[in-house]
């Protein structure tokens, strides 16, 4: 009874350091298991926050260029259309003096001819 007592004593403890043993080794796994999850999700999250900030930077750099063409557009639209306006002005300006001249001189003519006519008249009259 002693030794079957004591087989079973010692069966017993090989069984409990056996189950400690590969409790610890299943805990040690589950932890590595772990650690390498949140190292893949912490690793996935960055590489979506890098991607992201790339992203936006490009999308800020592409939409800055645009703004700086457009500025240009209208920085030279507006240089045209006052060019054009001065043009415009600087035309009419002087069809106006060409007009001016053209009465004066006519009203010249005028003048000379009525003069004339009547120098004659006068000769003739007396």
């Amino acid at each position: 009874v002693r030794k079957r007592r004591k087989r079973r004593k010692w069966a017993y403890v090989r069984k409990r350091r056996k189950m400690r043993k590969w409790a610890y080794v299943r805990k040690r796994r589950k932890r590595r298991k772990w650690a390498y999850v949140r190292k893949r999700r912490k690793m996935r999250k960055w590489a979506y926050v890098r991607k992201r900030r790339r992203r936006r930077k490009w999308a800020y750099v592409r939409k800055r260029r645009k703004m700086r063409k457009w500025a240009y557009v209208r920085k030279r639209r507006k240089r045209r259309k006052w060019a054009y306006v001065r043009k415009r002005r600087k035309r009419r300006k002087w069809a106006y003096v060409r007009k001016r001249r053209k009465m004066r001189k006519w009203a010249y003519v005028r003048k000379r001819r009525r003069r004339r006519k009547w120098a004659y008249v006068r000769k003739r009259r007396k």
